[in-house]
């Protein structure tokens, strides 16, 4: 009988190696989105979020893709959609465009991951 090593689990690994890509790839972009703001309003610069969605659903699965998205429309909404720092959204138009964002990162992270 062969025995596996504590933490050898592959499929445990490969799911700890996709959050924390996703994890870094949402704090990198929150953090490239400050300077963007000079050249766009930052209600508009939420599809640059969609890099890191795309890139974790394609390597780890639709489920983190998801995920991804869902944490990146948070810190989207936290650090970028006024009023800042807090998870209230005060102008509609912000939802709107956060629901947008959501949504889009949804479907791209379904597309691909079918790719």
């Amino acid at each position: 009988m062969l025995r596996r090593k504590p933490g050898a689990n592959p499929e445990i690994r490969r799911t700890l190696v996709g959050t924390v890509v996703a994890v870094a790839a949402i704090a990198l972009t929150t953090l490239l989105v400050y300077p963007l703001r000079e050249a766009a309003p930052a209600v508009s610069l939420g599809v640059v979020y969609l890099l890191g969605v795309l890139l974790v659903a394609s390597i780890w699965g639709v489920w983190l893709g998801v995920l991804t998205a869902l944490t990146s429309a948070a810190a989207f909404n936290y650090f970028h959609i006024p009023s800042t720092g807090r998870f209230t959204i005060t102008d509609a138009e912000n939802w709107v465009a956060l629901a947008v964002f959501f949504v889009a990162a949804v479907f791209a992270a379904e597309l691909a991951q079918r790719a």
